[in-house]
Formats: C-alpha cells, structure tokens, sequence
C-alpha cells in the first residue's frame, strides 16, 4: 500500500510525443514553477474498491523540487529537494531515497521540467481529439515501471484529469482542479526535514 501511494503521489503526468497536437503537453514543460490542485479517485485491482476520499496539491518549482501533500483523506506528504526525495507517511516513518526519473517519479513533474527529457522516458501511445477536448496515453520506455500507462486529459488547453495503471492494477484518477504556473515559491518549501 506505501508503494501504491508513493506511486500515485508522484505521478500526474502530461505525455509527449513529436506530433504538433501536442502543443498542451509541451506548455506546461519549461514552467519555472507549478502550483496543482487535485482530486484523486483510486480503484484496487482486488477488491474492485473506488476511493474518493483524496485531495491534494502538489508545488514544483526548477530542477525537480517539488512538495506533494494530501489535505484530506491521507497524511503522506512527498518532498523532493532535486537530489532525493523524501516519503512521510501518517504514521510518522519516512524513507529518503535519491531521485530517479525511472521510478515513481510523477511523471508530470518531469515534463515540466523538460519536454526532450520527458521523450526519452516515455512515449505517447494514443492520441485522441474531439471537440476543445484532447486525451493523450502515454507509456515508458523502460523496464519495471511504476506505471505502465498514464492518460492525460486537455479541455480548451488546459489539463483537466490524469489517470494512471499501475503494475499491480491499482488505476487512479486525479481529477485537476487547477494548475497555476511561475509562482514564487520558497526554497525552504523543499526542504527535507530529517527522518528520524
């Protein structure tokens, strides 16, 4: 269950390929910084059980720092200070490891930070278009991944849900209530506070 959560806190992702529909994909890359909030429904492979009981914002800001924080439904917070990234669970534990694009490193972050990194880790898959509404399905390159497929879902340009399967089946759905870009956001917001 701490893996599925880490997994799913890093994850909303804007896929990338080299087709000029991708255009929302590649304006969110290059922001200086990024504020989301989001909803997030989950559905375990087993019992067949939806969760709808989480909200959350994530905070972003170059290189790859960023703060992921549920404010219902669920204590975890993420914080990544570029070089590793650190998991507090509600229970009080933590664990640091060092940052890594290939593990469960939400792959919107990544593409925020820079559209060709993105491309070298993941590859669009699908791509539909619809009236003022565009969904991308993206996959990874590499082997193991966290997720095996992430779609994102523009209306207008502007990215309104993600969901996300997993290796084990676990699917999500983090429905985007916002994104605000360039805001001035403080270091010490990811700052890495000692586990004990």
């Amino acid at each position: 269950m701490r893996k599925s959560t880490i997994a799913l806190t890093l994850l909303i992702t804007i896929p990338a390929a080299a087709h000029p529909s991708e255009t929302p994909l590649k304006e969110l890359s290059g922001a200086e910084s990024l504020k989301i909030e989001f909803r997030q429904k989950t559905k375990l492979p087993v019992a067949g059980d939806e969760v709808t009981l989480y909200r959350g914002v994530i905070y972003y800001k170059r290189p790859l720092k960023f703060l992921w924080e549920y404010t219902r439904g669920s204590n975890l917070r993420i914080i990544s200070n570029g070089k590793e990234v650190e998991t507090r669970f509600g229970d009080g534990q933590c664990q640091v490891e060092p940052l890594n694009p290939e593990n469960a490193l939400f792959p919107l972050l990544l593409l925020a930070e820079n559209y060709k990194t993105f491309k070298k880790y993941y590859t669009v898959k699908e791509e539909k278009e619809g009236k003022n509404l565009q969904t991308f399905t993206v996959e990874p390159k590499f082997k193991d991944p966290f997720f095996t497929k992430i779609t994102f879902t523009f209306f207008k340009g502007k990215l309104k849900e993600v969901k996300t399967v997993q290796a084990d089946g676990t699917e999500s759905t983090y429905l985007i209530d916002s994104v605000k870009k360039n805001l001035k956001l403080p270091d010490s917001l990811f700052k890495l506070p000692p586990c004990r």
